[in-house]
């Protein structure tokens, strides 16, 4: 598969309170970028809605230019009486326009146990790369129902991730099973402001159901990270839906 993908960011408000205290930009700034790519999938699997045996595997890669369009509320930010500081140089030093990419693996194996089992093993894996420095709003954005289980929907902001699965599968059903899972991560939040390293994990169990409209999935989760110790307490209940036509 080849696309073309356009993504662009304009800030309606600035914390220039902020800004005049640290004289940085802040995390999220005006950028635009325009990407090309391509996407290539194997797939060998024995069913695809709720496979026991086989694999599948998805790269995707894709690059183009990223703009950066300074903000009139920053460079207009009126120093204080004293200070002949101009805050249109905190864009000096940056290109405002350069080359960026990014890159994405997923794989998914999954292993035949007794009649009506079978373990699934996965990883998820992203990168994205460019000479200059990055913002939040520009980096991957995990964890939830389909990346990362027992955090809130992508609450994770990243510039790398991989993260691990593994779960047991019990079918039932020709579309429907019962599992219990393990999230492993690495993340890297690598930005102008912030450089942060984590081991995000969650584990749980849940369900995909056969319904009328499609399969219903429910999970129970628990997550933790380095500063966020496992609490059982604040488990996350995931909710999707899988409907094919």
């Amino acid at each position: 598969k080849f696309f073309v993908a356009s993504e662009s960011t304009n800030l309606l408000t600035v914390d220039t309170i902020q800004i005049k205290r640290t004289r940085k930009l802040p995390q999220f700034i005006d950028i635009s970028n325009n990407q090309f790519g391509v996407e290539y999938h194997l797939e060998n699997l024995d069913y695809r809605f709720n496979p026991r045996r086989g694999y599948d595997i998805t790269f995707t890669a894709s690059a183009g230019t990223r703009k950066i369009t300074p903000n009139n509320a920053i460079i207009n930010i009126s120093p204080d009486e004293g200070d002949g500081f101009a805050y249109s140089n905190l864009y000096g030093d940056l290109e405002l326009s350069s080359f960026k990419y990014k890159l994405q693996t997923q794989i998914q194996y999954y292993i035949p146990i007794f009649r009506s089992s079978a373990i699934k093993l996965a990883n998820h894996l992203g990168y994205i790369g460019t000479g200059e420095v990055l913002y939040d709003n520009e980096l991957f954005r995990i964890g939830g129902t389909k990346l990362l289980r027992g955090f809130n929907e992508e609450v994770i902001f990243a510039s790398f991730y991989s993260v691990l699965s593994l779960e047991y599968r019990l079918l039932f059903n020709q579309n429907s099973n019962l599992f219990v899972f393990s999230d492993v991560g690495y993340t890297e939040q690598i930005t102008d402001l912030i450089r942060k390293f984590d081991l995000p994990i969650g584990f749980g169990t849940g369900l995909n159901l056969q319904t009328k409209v499609g399969v219903f999935s429910i999970s129970y989760a628990i997550g933790g990270q380095r500063q966020e110790r496992l609490n059982f307490r604040s488990g996350k209940i995931h909710f999707g839906m899988i409907t094919s036509f």
